[in-house]
């Protein structure tokens, strides 16, 4: 059984953000099955492998002190929006598990 055939504006974004995102996302972005991305992935990294392999992925860290101001008094946080891992007492920053400064919340 087939599902429905893509249209240009998807074949566009997938183009566009094959390089910096997973598959899962532009899977879920798209409201597509993760194995038909995966299928036009693999058909667009057979054409032209420089342009669409995925870049190196991000290395996790572990902070043990404030990538900003220098400060020990950093705490691992269990569960917090946007994906925190990290936030420094000293100067009240949250970082993600790549040691990225995480925005507040509007």
């Amino acid at each position: 059984m087939r599902g429905k055939a893509w249209t240009e504006e998807e074949q566009m974004i997938l183009e566009e953000t094959l390089k910096d995102m997973s598959i899962n996302d532009v899977a879920k972005m798209l409201g597509r099955p993760y194995t038909t991305v995966f299928q036009n992935a693999q058909k667009l990294r057979e054409e032209d492998p420089d342009r669409y392999i995925k870049n190196k992925r991000r290395k996790v860290v572990e902070l043990t002190k404030c990538p900003d101001c220098g400060s020990s008094k950093i705490n691992q946080v269990d569960n917090m929006c946007q994906g925190a891992k990290y936030f420094c007492v000293n100067c009240f920053r949250e970082y993600n598990r790549y040691g990225e400064v995480v925005d507040p919340i509007k």
